[in-house]
């Protein structure tokens, strides 16, 4: 997502990380503009160190991207602590985080601009997506 903070914060990230498998997950949203804004804002980290391996999901499809994390994190935790680091869009720090919930291994991070990071609007695409999960459950989740 977001602009030149979010991605010098996303380069730092994996920068601290250090030479662990790192993996661009590239949302798709409704629409030309989106697409063309979503390439400029993250160039920065397909250029920072080896390029990452993309994965890309639909932002209108909850289940799908949380199944794709849930397996990816589920195959990196037998050989390592997997670290998601959501920088946006918002449905996917929320499928992280559930990811998370149900892996010990994982691990979520926050990067955040600290105090001098401001809100700043964003233009709705008009499209309510929504989600329903009961946690402690196998196969609880609706989308």
């Amino acid at each position: 997502g977001g602009g030149a903070r979010d991605r010098a914060r996303g380069v730092g990230a994996r920068r601290y990380r250090g030479p662990a498998a790192a993996w661009g997950f590239l949302p798709r949203g409704e629409g030309r503009d989106y697409r063309d804004k979503l390439h400029g804002a993250n160039s920065l980290i397909w250029r920072s160190g080896d390029e990452p391996q993309r994965v890309k999901y639909r932002v209108d499809d909850p289940f799908s991207l949380y199944t794709i994390l849930e397996q990816l994190v589920f195959s990196e935790s037998a050989t390592g602590r997997p670290i998601l680091v959501p920088l946006g869009p918002k449905i996917f720090a929320a499928c992280c985080l559930l990811v998370a919930s149900q892996h010990r291994r994982a691990g979520v991070w926050r990067v955040t601009p600290g105090r001098y990071g401001k809100a700043r609007d964003c233009k709705s695409a008009g499209k309510l997506i929504g989600m329903r999960v009961e946690l402690g459950r196998a196969g609880a989740f609706d989308a």
